[in-house]
């Protein structure tokens, strides 16, 4: 599987920027996006139903896949999620979800 790389990040400063156009995910292949370790990931559920989006760890602990974040949406729900360790979490990170109906984006502070 070869996941579908997101938008670079959006910079923002302090002279200001626009919010970023927010994507719809790959629920087939999954997502990648630049990380910095100060890149934060904004979440949208566009469907009337929860779903979830799991954000994998790249490292690994004694030599094992250690736990990936799952996160749930309720219906409608925005959510933002940001802190990501480039030694947990890799300077790409993958981001699968259960529904293309979750549109994502990314920024990170410039």
């Amino acid at each position: 599987m070869t996941a579908t790389a997101l938008p670079v990040p959006t910079v923002i400063t302090r002279a200001g920027a626009t919010p970023p156009s927010l994507t719809a995910t790959d629920a087939t292949n999954g997502n990648t996006f630049l990380n910095d370790g100060h890149t934060w990931l904004e979440v949208n559920n566009t469907d009337s139903s929860t779903h979830t989006l799991t954000i994998h760890l790249a490292q690994l602990v004694d030599g094992q896949p250690a736990a990936s974040l799952v996160k749930t949406l309720t219906a409608g729900a925005t959510k933002r999620y940001a802190k990501f360790p480039v030694p947990q979490y890799g300077s790409k990170v993958l981001l699968t979800v259960d529904s293309a109906l979750l549109h994502v984006a990314t920024t990170r502070e410039g």
